[in-house]
């Protein structure tokens, strides 16, 4: 861990209820945060992620939607979400995030509308998580 600091879950807990504004003065532990539910084997509690969603950095979405790609089916919604990002980093991330996800359908659904990003990579990863989708189908039959 950076500076030798360690982010226990109850302390995730805590900034969860005190719900700093905008995050401006948490951000490090926010960050931190992220670090930490990206590797957590299961996350049960997505109101903190969700919200670092809204964060004005960039790169603290980025870290949400990185830590929502492990959460589970329940995090489609907020990945789809995602996409529309303004910033290409994110909408990258999300779809990776989505990639685990495409044999749902609400997953699917979101990277075909990656399809028609603006950026070029965005475009691709789609392509290929599509790809994959439609390996997986051509297996199962």
């Amino acid at each position: 861990m950076r500076h030798g600091r360690r982010l226990d879950h109850r302390r995730a807990t805590s900034l969860a209820v005190v719900g700093r504004p905008a995050f401006r003065s948490g951000r490090s532990e926010l960050h931190r945060l992220t670090q930490w539910w990206r590797n957590a084997r299961r996350i049960t509690d997505l109101t903190l992620i969700e919200r670092a969603l809204g964060d004005s950095a960039w790169q603290i979405r980025v870290g949400a939607v990185r830590a929502l790609s492990g959460a589970g089916e329940a995090a489609v919604e907020s990945l789809s979400r995602a996409l529309v990002d303004p910033h290409l980093d994110v909408r990258k991330a999300a779809v990776l995030g989505l990639t685990r996800w495409v044999s749902q359908p609400a997953a699917h659904d979101a990277l075909l509308g990656a399809l028609d990003d603006t950026d070029a990579d965005v475009r691709a990863y789609a392509r290929q998580a599509l790809a994959r989708r439609a390996e997986f189908a051509e297996v199962a039959d």
